[in-house]
C-alpha cells in the first residue's frame, strides 16, 4: 500500500506536548511528494515528505498508544552511549531516528534512569492549564521543551539550573518501545503535564 506516514511529537498552539501520526493513502500521487499537517507547520522542514520514502512495513499498532512508527533499531540500545546527564536537546535527540521522532530511546533501555541537567532559558506560567513550560539554553527548537504541573516560575527562572531523573518505560509491553514516564504521562493522561517530583 502507498502512502504517506508520519510520526512525530507536535506542540499544538495550546503547547501540549503530544505524538502525531499521519497517514495519507496516496494510490493518485504515489510518485509525487506530499505535503502533510506536520510538515506544514514544520518552519525548519524546507521540502514536502516523500510519500515513497516510507515503509508500511515499518509501522505497528502499539497496545494503548496506537499505530506508530517502529524506530529503526529495534530493540536494540547502546548502553556504551549512555551518558551521566543529557541536556534537553540530547534528550529530545533519543527519540530521532532518520528526521522522523519515534516512541523510542537510541540509548536507553526500559528500567534505565536519565538524568536531564540543563541551565533554564524562559519560563512562562499558563493560569488557564496551571501549567508552566520550560525552554532550555542547550535547545533553541521551539518544540523542545519541558512542562509540568503548577505555577514553577518561582522555581526555575531564566539561568536556574535545572535537574531532573527520568525513568525509562517500556510502552504497550513492546521492547522496541522505551520512553521516559514524564513522556509516558502525556500519553497516559491526555496531554495533562505531571507534577515536577512525580517520577
Amino acid at each position: 500500500m502507498v502512502g504517506t506516514y508520519t510520526a512525530r511529537y507536535t506542540v499544538p498552539s495550546s503547547l501540549k506536548i503530544s505524538p502525531q501520526v499521519n497517514y495519507r493513502y496516496d494510490t493518485a500521487y504515489s510518485g509525487e511528494n506530499v505535503e502533510t499537517p506536520a510538515s506544514q507547520n514544520n518552519d525548519n522542514q524546507d521540502s514536502p515528505i516523500d510519500a515513497t520514502a516510507i515503509d508500511p512495513e515499518n509501522l505497528t499498532d502499539l497496545s494503548g498508544y496506537g499505530t506508530v512508527k517502529k524506530p529503526s533499531w529495534g530493540e536494540n540500545f547502546n548502553k556504551n552511549e549512555q551518558r551521566p546527564s543529557l541536556t534537553v536537546n540530547q534528550l529530545f535527540n533519543q527519540f530521532d531516528d532518520n528526521g522522523q521522532t519515534v516512541l523510542s530511546m537510541k540509548d536507553y533501555g526500559p528500567n534505565d534512569v536519565v538524568t536531564v541537567n540543563d541551565q533554564v532559558a524562559t519560563t512562562q506560567y499558563d493560569t488557564r492549564t496551571n501549567e508552566t513550560t520550560l525552554t532550555f539554553a542547550s535547545d533553541n527548537d521551539p518544540s523542545h521543551f519541558l512542562k509540568f504541573k503548577g505555577n514553577l516560575t518561582g522555581q526555575f527562572r531564566p539561568g536556574t539550573n535545572f535537574n531532573k531523573k527520568m525513568k525509562v518505560t517500556e510502552l504497550g509491553n513492546n521492547p522496541e518501545f522505551r520512553i521516559p514516564t514524564y513522556f509516558q504521562y502525556f500519553h497516559d493522561n491526555n496531554n495533562l503535564a505531571p507534577a515536577f517530583n512525580q517520577d
